[in-house]
């Protein structure tokens, strides 16, 4: 990803946040929202302690890697959310935006075809799934994390584009062209729907158009730090390719 779609947001490179009215009208309700978020604070940090005592060490690990709503995934613990400003602008550059190239396909790989993972069937329960069994390694069971998956749905669309070139590439055995996309489309839908980002958009008049253009470009709440997660599973995945053997039934 490009500096400007990664680069924390500094308020004093937009606006000045604390001299606004609103910040001044919320500061009388800051006794009370403060008094709210430590009792909420003490009460998680009696439960995770609580869960840390039954489950030992691992158990601790394990109910930090926990979402608010106790889906477990073991990239939770790292997902750090963070204020982003994006810059997406119809005429932004960008390493993956534009004509197919090996840079721009570096890119998108480097983002979407991450490593392979393995879970302990602990982990499993706590997520409440199941998965595959790695040939050869007991208790160590496939999983893939659903952004990188998205990810690759979403390359495949970029090179649906320019079938022209990525024509052998978009090639899949078991499902047509036309499922694969559709998959990807709604999968997509689905996940953005999930997430509903609420942030606001701005208009401005244009020369070249009649009615209000969107400002595209605006600071973000993302719930993660994306480059973080990347390097992260980079480091920690595996190739796991030889342990995906199919079982005879």
């Amino acid at each position: 990803m490009t500096k400007a779609e990664t680069e924390p947001f500094d308020p004093e490179d937009k606006w000045d946040v604390l001299s606004s009215a609103a910040y001044a009208r919320d500061q009388r309700t800051i006794p009370k929202a403060w008094l709210a978020m430590n009792i909420t604070f003490l009460t998680l940090s009696a439960i995770l302690f609580g869960l840390s005592l039954r489950g030992g060490a691992g158990g601790a690990c394990i109910s930090h890697a926990q979402s608010s709503i106790g889906i477990y995934s073991p990239l939770a613990m790292i997902k750090e959310p963070q204020r982003v400003w994006i810059d997406a602008e119809i005429n932004t550059t960008s390493v993956f935006k534009g004509a197919p190239s090996d840079e721009v396909d570096e890119a998108w790989s480097r983002i979407s075809d991450v490593p392979d993972f393995s879970v302990s069937n602990a982990e499993l329960q706590l997520a409440n799934m199941s998965s595959i069994e790695l040939y050869g390694m007991p208790d160590r069971h496939l999983v893939q994390f659903d952004v990188f998956h998205n990810l690759h749905c979403l390359n495949y669309l970029r090179k649906s584009i320019y079938m022209d070139y990525y024509r052998e590439k978009l090639h899949h055995s078991g499902i047509s062209h036309l499922d694969h996309a559709d998959h990807c489309i709604d999968i997509i839908r689905q996940s953005l729907q999930c997430h509903s980002d609420t942030t606001m958009l701005g208009f401005e008049w244009r020369p070249q158009f009649s009615l209000p253009a969107p400002i595209f470009s605006a600071v973000h709440n993302c719930p993660a730090n994306f480059q973080k997660l990347t390097d992260w599973m980079w480091d920690h995945g595996e190739n796991l390719k030889e342990y995906i053997v199919k079982q005879s039934e």
